[in-house]
């Protein structure tokens, strides 16, 4: 669930927490919003008593439901005879609600594979084919941007990389645990 940041100064929360008399209010609202998200959705059948027991509120049902309305929380469903809609919930949680439809059907869209890169299943190590030689360098490329410059001697496929690369990690902890300060 989203929430901004002005939520606990926003008009509304202030107004309803004058209306039912209650510093309560703003969990109120984050409790409601909370089973919004727990249910994936913003619009519900139930009356007073259930609102009241969703925001889990110690007064009157009818105080509460006519408050939240008032306030612009709640609004009176135009499809349903009974219940309401909590207002913009579903335009504020647009992007969670797209994960969910996506995931529903497998997950985010693809555009096409990657070109230019091998296909290799989770798992398996990666060929060495992603170091590029440039002029004097060796760059990595990650998704074909460049992450930086490495030494070629201490790429992971080179086995004798890999040996200097442990010896120096062996030292770097040594000196860390021995107290040296590095500037």
């Amino acid at each position: 669930m989203i929430v901004q940041p002005d939520f606990f100064h926003h008009w509304k929360t202030r107004q309803l927490t004058d209306l039912i008399g209650s510093k309560e209010a703003p969990l109120l609202i984050l409790k409601l919003w909370a089973y919004c998200q727990m249910q994936r959705r913003s619009s519900f059948t139930f009356d007073a008593g259930r609102l009241k027991a969703v925001c889990e509120w110690e007064g009157d049902a009818n105080h509460l439901y006519d408050a939240m309305k008032t306030c612009g929380f709640i609004r009176v469903n135009p499809q349903e005879t009974t219940g309401f809609v909590v207002h913009d919930w579903d335009n504020v949680n647009a992007s969670l609600l797209a994960s969910w439809r996506n995931g529903a059907r497998g997950g985010r869209q693809t555009y096409g594979k990657a070109t230019g890169y091998p296909q290799v299943p989770h798992g398996q190590p990666t060929p060495s084919n992603h170091i590029l030689k440039s002029t004097d360098k060796t760059r990595r490329v990650t998704h074909g941007k460049p992450t930086g410059f490495q030494d070629p001697e201490l790429t992971t496929t080179n086995p004798e990389g890999q040996k200097k690369t442990a010896a120096f990690l062996r030292t770097l902890v040594n000196d860390i645990k021995s107290g040296k300060k590095f500037e």
